[in-house]
């Protein structure tokens, strides 16, 4: 608690207060995503909770398609190829058929957990970054025509 004021306002005490730790305590979209791109393992929990985990990380940083690779990818081999070859169910679909998939392997069976490739990590931050461009680029539109209309 160093970085709290020994100050506060005499007014709004309490919303400088929250300001002051929220912004203190909360991670960062970079660092949230760093964690995300570090590579996340299967391990104990099931598929759909890991895939919680990754959307929770990653926000609104990741597509679906992006998030649903990285997620591909951690889960094992068997459950991967059956997963990957459907592609009209929905994200949360695929992580309930594949906690279903998971109660019926022995553990034994299951190989071990695939860890992201780098050139894996690499197209997956290329496509953050891409995302992230294209909102700037709508940004600086919207202001350019706000710019445009108050001179008129």
């Amino acid at each position: 608690m160093n970085k709290l004021p020994r100050n506060p306002p005499a007014t709004g005490k309490y919303s400088s207060l929250k300001v002051r730790l929220i912004s203190t305590y909360q991670k960062s979209d970079h660092r949230q995503l760093q964690k995300l791109l570090s590579g996340l393992e299967l391990g104990d929990p099931k598929p759909s909770q890991l895939l919680r985990k990754m959307r929770d990380l990653s926000g609104k940083l990741l597509s679906d398609e992006a998030l649903k690779a990285m997620w591909l990818n951690q889960l094992p081999t068997q459950i991967h190829a059956v997963i990957s070859v459907n592609t009209g169910s929905s994200l949360e679909m695929l992580a309930a058929m594949a906690d279903k998939m998971m109660e019926h392997f022995e553990p034994t069976s299951i190989s071990s957990v695939s860890t992201t490739t780098t050139a894996c990590q690499e197209s997956l931050q290329i496509a953050v970054l891409s995302k992230q461009l294209e909102k700037m680029s709508l940004e600086i539109a919207e202001l350019r025509t706000n710019q445009q209309n108050a001179g008129n």
